[in-house]
């Protein structure tokens, strides 16, 4: 129920066909989860309100949007569902941008302050007056989470990919390859290769590489296993925005801080996975996969 209700407000318009649900929800390797199942499911959210279904079409319903719009539901891929823009009634200022409200909220708070919710809303936009009674925080959205490598291992599964191949999908002016390391160990291969002058980019589950030919994304990967002592990446890159090195991090000096980044590169790991490579696939945009592929090299 709640991946279908994730997949909604994720895509154009909010809706999807019962037959595009059947598809991108039923599970055929284990956990098996029947297209049959999937349709049972829409139909008791529909008896439930959670899901309109009309003319084979399926879009959330008045009780949908509210467990959306919750803090109840769980949904691990960043969508780009709009935010809900709070502005001061009185000035016109927009104060914040929110995920949503709690479900039958009258007021908010924002920055340590009282609001009260006022006036009709209009599309995405909530207008509020300040208030000296104590409201409930917004829910916020997560831009942009640092996935670990046992989701890389679960979609490179998923999709059967192969330990020695290295996906890569044209996205305009980068080509995005894809690692499924998680982005700790990403983030590892981005400090190795912008010291040989590569222009890359990490992210979750894959590399965005500027300026190269599919061979050469292959090439420069390949090549990092050739080295064998590389001095360490994380030294000076941003680790403390990826995983947590403790409460006490901001009291290290900056030497230790930098040694504490140092202790989550692995090398060896790194040199297994570069040596490992022998072949690229590169998968078309436009078809199903390399759609699939796309959304995920965003994140």
């Amino acid at each position: 129920m709640q991946q279908t209700l994730a997949y909604l407000r994720q895509v154009e318009k909010h809706s999807r066909t019962i037959e595009q649900c059947r598809k991108t929800l039923a599970l055929p390797a284990p956990p098996e989860f029947s297209a049959e199942q999937v349709v049972e499911v829409l139909e008791a959210m529909a008896e439930q309100n959670l899901l309109r279904l009309q003319n084979n079409v399926a879009e959330p319903g008045p009780e949908g949007w509210s467990f959306i719009e919750s803090t109840r539901i769980y949904n691990n891929i960043g969508s780009t569902f709009s935010d809900v823009a709070l502005v001061d009634a009185d000035t016109g200022r927009r104060l914040a941008n929110v995920r949503g409200l709690e479900t039958g909220a009258t007021g908010v708070q924002i920055g340590g302050r009282s609001y009260e919710v006022v006036g009709t809303p209009s599309g995405r936009v909530r207008k509020v007056r300040g208030t000296s009674e104590e409201q409930p925080a917004p829910t916020y959205a997560a831009r942009n989470l640092p996935y670990s490598a046992d989701v890389g291992v679960a979609l490179a599964r998923r999709f059967e990919i192969e330990a020695n191949e290295l996906l890569l999908v044209n996205l305009g002016d980068k080509l995005a390859g894809f690692t499924w390391l998680g982005r700790l160990q990403n983030l590892s291969l981005e400090g190795l290769l912008t010291r040989r002058g590569v222009a890359v980019k990490a992210l979750s589950f894959s590399l965005h590489f500027r300026s190269l030919q599919p061979s050469d994304c292959l090439r420069v990967l390949r090549d990092l296993a050739l080295e064998r002592s590389p001095e360490n990446p994380l030294l000076d890159l941003p680790v403390e925005k990826v995983v947590d090195l403790g409460p006490y991090f901001d009291l290290l000096n900056e030497e230790q801080q930098r040694r504490a980044r140092g202790d989550w590169y692995q090398a060896e790991t790194l040199r297994d996975f570069a040596s490992g490579l022998n072949q690229i696939r590169l998968v078309e945009r436009d078809c199903p996969f390399g759609m699939e592929l796309a959304s995920l090299a965003v994140i």
